[in-house]
Order: structure tokens, then sequence, then C-alpha cells
């Protein structure tokens, strides 16, 4: 979509000016598609706005709204209650809807309690030194073994 003003420079380079497509996309800094569906277009129409989507259960908000503010009901009740009512709709919808507002849990701050010795209760116990090497390899960390070689290499070594 180009504004207003673009366009009539458009109109202006193609008709009086009498540049080629490929002359009008370089002046206006557009791609050759976007000049050659607009030099088609004698008046310039901006883009048509949408319809407001309506859903099926729009008429029945209010309803659900009365209905939840009495008692806290299931998604199959309330779709058998406004079904009674002329709800044609799916029942699915109703879990996509925002039925209930979002409550709110009272902030808790934690505060840690001090032993009689100064020192924070609830702290967790130091993590050991790990190497560069420990914490790149995916692998846990092995320890060395206290096994001797295998009897085959026994004799390797030993000349």
């Amino acid at each position: 979509m180009i504004s207003y003003p673009t366009f009539c420079r458009l109109r202006q380079l193609c008709d009086q000016d009498g540049l080629n497509l490929a002359q009008i996309a370089a002046e206006l800094r557009l791609h050759r598609q976007t000049v050659a569906t607009w030099i088609d277009r004698k008046e310039y129409r901006q883009r048509a706005t949408p319809r407001p989507w309506i859903s099926k259960l729009d008429p029945f908000k209010g309803t659900i709204k009365q209905l939840l503010s009495r008692f806290d009901y299931t998604a199959s009740q309330i779709h058998s209650r406004i079904k009674e009512e002329g709800y044609s709709g799916g029942y699915s919808i109703l879990g996509v809807y925002p039925v209930r507002p979002p409550q709110r849990l009272p902030f808790l701050r934690w505060r840690p309690q001090r032993t009689h010795r100064g020192q924070l209760q609830g702290r967790r116990a130091p993590t050991p030194a790990r190497t560069a090497a420990d914490l790149q390899s995916p692998l846990p960390r092995l320890r060395p073994s206290p096994r001797l070689p295998a009897p085959g290499l026994q004799s390797a070594f030993a000349q």
C-alpha cells in the first residue's frame, strides 16, 4: 500500500515525464511489482477496512457473566444453559473466551530469619568448585579408579 502523495508522484512520472516502470521504481524507491500494480490504476483507492468479526458467543456474553457472578460454573454447565437460550455455537469456544477475571494472588515477601549467631537460615550449602572442563562437559565428573590395567596390557608395557 502506498500513500496518496506517492501515487500522485507515480502518475506524474508515468504520464508527464514518460518514465518506464524500472525508472519510476528507482526514483520512488519502490519495488517494480508495486509500481506495476499502481500504474494500471487511474485513481487512488485505499485498502478496504475489514468487517469486525462477530462471534456466535457475543449475544450471550452478558448471560455468561451473570451466571459466573452467581456461582463458579464449569464450561459444560454454561454451554447447556446458553444452549437452552438459543446458542447454536460449539462447546470449544467457551474454553477460549476469558470468562473469569484473573485473580490476584497476595504478595508475600520472604524475609530470612537470623539464627542466634547472626547467620541467615535457609541458605543453600556452597557448591564445590568446578573447573572449566567440568562445566563444558555434558558427562558427570568421573573419578579415577584404583583398578589395575588388563593382563594383556601389562605385558605390552613391561619390556
